[in-house]
């Protein structure tokens, strides 16, 4: 078999804007997944931006979309983060412990017996290590994937009720 890349260019409509998604995808990448589909994520639009998830076969053929019109994004959270230190860091508390106080969110997986049905490889690390013990930050360090796409696998199973988030004070 060759390592060449074999590029094909996917062509769809943004079910979410109408606006038509060009996307470039190597076939060797896709025929690595042992399901046969790979998800692959694109952000997408820019007032809202929204997440646009391709699903390609093996042979490169588009064989579903699914749109999400609200994008977490790392610096939103960062954000939130550091909202939430400032909040816990009362009036009474001194400025030398202040900074101890930092909040972690951490995923939590509802019914692990879920796992047998994903078929995505990279979805079922990401989902296998949502036990409510490790951070997101943790989680994209272990896979080695972008805090970005992480979100969006995540995002993807909260919304059907898979996933829910925990935060807690460290």
């Amino acid at each position: 078999m060759s390592d060449r890349s074999i590029v094909r260019r996917i062509l769809a409509t943004c079910p979410v804007c109408g606006q038509e998604i060009h996307a470039d995808i190597d076939l060797n990448d896709i025929r690595k997944d042992p399901s046969g589909i790979a998800a692959i994520p694109l952000i997408h639009g820019e007032n809202p931006p929204h997440v646009v998830i391709l699903y390609i076969d093996h042979n490169g053929a588009l064989r579903g979309i699914e749109s999400y019109d609200k994008i977490i994004t790392v610096s939103v959270s960062r954000q939130i983060t550091e909202r939430i230190s400032m909040t816990m860091t009362s009036k009474n508390t001194d400025k030398k412990n202040a900074h101890r106080v930092k909040p972690v969110i951490r995923p939590i997986l509802v019914n692990y017996k879920f796992l047998k049905k994903i078929k995505n490889p990279i979805e079922r690390k990401v989902l296998a290590l949502c036990d409510g013990k490790k951070s997101l930050e943790e989680i994209s360090l272990s896979i080695g994937i972008p805090m970005d796409q992480l979100l969006i696998i995540i995002a993807k199973y909260v919304a059907k009720k898979y996933v829910f988030y925990q935060t807690v004070y460290k």
